[in-house]
């Protein structure tokens, strides 16, 4: 139970301290433990960590910085999944993904067939000096 205080702390010190602007886990880690806590148990940073990374509150939005969520919209949001994780987010354009697939090869081959049929310049300047 302690953990959860914890967390709330830790959100608490974000939204004091950094609002909007991006922060490390370094230095909400760094304000918990400087503060005096009372009836909690030894600060383990592993679970403080985890907790953060399970608590919705909290968007780790990459290179060691977060950010709070409630100053994110969705669409940043969905950015930053996409560029973290590689996630494709589904539109109302559906792609398929197959026929893209076949349309790229297609040019591959017709690029290749073109590259066949253009002469080589060796063989144009053998043929002009005979």
């Amino acid at each position: 139970m302690a953990i959860k205080h914890l967390i709330d702390l830790s959100y608490e010190i974000a939204k004091e301290e950094y609002g909007s602007k991006e922060f490390t886990f370094n230095k909400i880690y760094n304000s918990l433990t400087s503060k005096p806590i009372a009836n909690y148990p030894q600060l383990s940073i592993g679970e403080l960590y985890q907790e953060m990374l399970q608590d919705s509150r909290f968007i780790y939005v990459g290179n060691e910085e977060w950010k709070l969520r409630e100053f994110l919209t969705e669409e940043q949001i969905k950015n930053i999944d996409r560029n973290l994780y590689d996630i494709t987010v589904e539109s109302d354009n559906k792609v398929d993904a197959k026929a893209v697939d076949a349309e790229i090869e297609e040019e591959i081959e017709e690029s290749e067939i073109d590259n066949e049929e253009e002469p080589s310049k060796e063989s144009n300047s053998s043929d002009v000096e005979e």
